[in-house]
């Protein structure tokens, strides 16, 4: 019960992330499936937030990354991406017809931005997102496994991390 919740799952993931990525390179397409979105994590403030999920993760590895990663977080209600990726998506999401996002900067770190993400576009937006994994523009996905763990098909993925609650 202890370990559940334990931060050092953060450190670990850091770990496995900065190991998969010299390895791999370019090549690196790993996935993250967290149980939770914590979206109050995307904060101004700079407060690190210790618990599991995709935002408090994707601060993790944003801190220690280079910023052209392709660090992105995919949700059903959230989606964070590097600022070079923002024009590449909305041309996407537009020409399948979709609505293209309101990207807001990231609080702390002008090379992100992120959006919210609506039940109308929602398909649409995990279809590009995919898209630009495969191709390799995004490198890293940090996601929730309500979203993404069954029937998403991710074949580029090389390297997955599941960081719950009950593992």
């Amino acid at each position: 019960k202890t370990l559940r919740g334990n931060s050092s799952k953060h450190g670990a993931i850091a770990d496995i992330y900065q190991f998969e990525a010299d390895l791999l390179g370019d090549r690196l397409r790993l996935v993250v499936l967290t149980d939770y979105v914590r979206r109050e994590a995307l904060r101004a403030d700079g407060k690190v937030d210790e618990r599991l999920g995709a935002v408090p993760i994707f601060e993790r590895l944003r801190s220690t990354s280079s910023g052209d990663d392709g660090l992105c977080v995919l949700c059903g209600t959230l989606v964070i991406v590097p600022r070079a990726v923002q024009a590449r998506l909305s041309e996407a999401l537009a020409s399948q017809g979709g609505d293209v996002p309101r990207f807001i900067p990231h609080p702390t770190d002008l090379d992100y931005v992120w959006f919210a993400v609506t039940d109308g576009v929602r398909q649409q937006v995990v279809a590009r997102m995919t898209e630009l994994f495969n191709a390799g523009v995004l490198r890293t996905i940090i996601g929730t496994s309500a979203l993404l763990a069954e029937g998403w098909d991710a074949q580029a993925a090389n390297t997955l991390v599941i960081a719950s609650r009950s593992e």
